[in-house]
């Protein structure tokens, strides 16, 4: 890529780090380096970014009003209102209840906020929801335990298994959607997030300082696959960072696509 997009014919050192760095500072301020235009010229078919349900996807608009042809699409990224651990969840929950005019802190209207933010996703292009849970758990609970269990969660007041088991129980909530709506559920598990106390400190989370960890995927995902594994309507891709896992489960769960 050095070498075709920046004519830059050095091997990188650090003798020649900074010639790097000022090569690729003096071709991206030119118009041919536009994202638009890097996008064409790479005959790209299309990008997918993730975001929020708690974003109002202006950017998305802006682009299809633009009258640019290229296509870019969303992803449905629940994590900021799905994991108790989230920074700000209340207030994230308080937030969604206010975009969609539900009772996010009662079970169901919790459940109907989801359907209505993927719908309003989906208008915008959306195929695919994503999720970054620590772990691949999944869970299949009751729906009065599911209630139980969100009534803790949604008053702070969950223990570190509870919020794992939330987020295990919403990963099939969200296959049950998705059986519904065709979106395609993703799950990439096993990243310790924010590893770094002093970037997450300066500079706030999700930026870079993550570390892959050992994951089982064969019983954490069994529950869910109980239930919709055998649905013709269900598409799921499979995340692995840990590469050791491929041996174990590369063709023997049923449902799954591996990248």
């Amino acid at each position: 890529m050095f070498a075709t997009l920046f004519d830059l014919e050095v091997r990188l050192s650090a003798k020649t780090a900074d010639h790097y760095y000022d090569r690729i500072e003096e071709r991206l301020a030119r118009p041919e380096y536009r994202p638009r235009a890097l996008f064409e010229r790479f005959n790209i078919e299309v990008i997918a970014t993730t975001e929020s349900p708690l974003d109002p996807l202006a950017h998305h608009d802006a682009i299809r009003d633009s009258g640019w042809k290229g296509r870019v699409v969303t992803a449905y990224r629940p994590d900021p209102v799905v994991d108790p651990e989230f920074e700000g969840f209340r207030e994230n929950l308080a937030r969604f209840g206010e975009l969609t005019g539900c009772d996010t802190f009662s079970w169901n209207g919790y459940l109907e906020a989801h359907h209505r933010r993927r719908q309003y996703f989906k208008a915008r292009g959306a195929t695919s929801t994503d999720h970054g849970h620590p772990t691949a758990l999944t869970a299949d609970l009751s729906p009065a335990d599911a209630e139980r269990l969100f009534a803790k969660v949604s008053s702070g007041k969950a223990s570190a298994a509870e919020a794992e088991l939330f987020r295990a129980q919403m990963l099939t909530e969200m296959a049950a959607m998705s059986v519904e709506d065709g979106m395609v559920l993703q799950i990439h598990p096993g990243s310790f997030r924010n590893h770094n106390p002093l970037i997450h400190a300066r500079f706030g989370r999700d930026k870079g300082a993550d570390i892959p960890t050992s994951t089982e995927y064969a019983k954490a995902l069994k529950p869910l696959l109980d239930r919709f594994g055998n649905e013709r309507d269900l598409t799921i891709i499979l995340f692995t960072l840990d590469e050791t896992a491929y041996s174990q489960i590369w063709h023997r769960l049923p449902g799954i696509i591996l990248p």
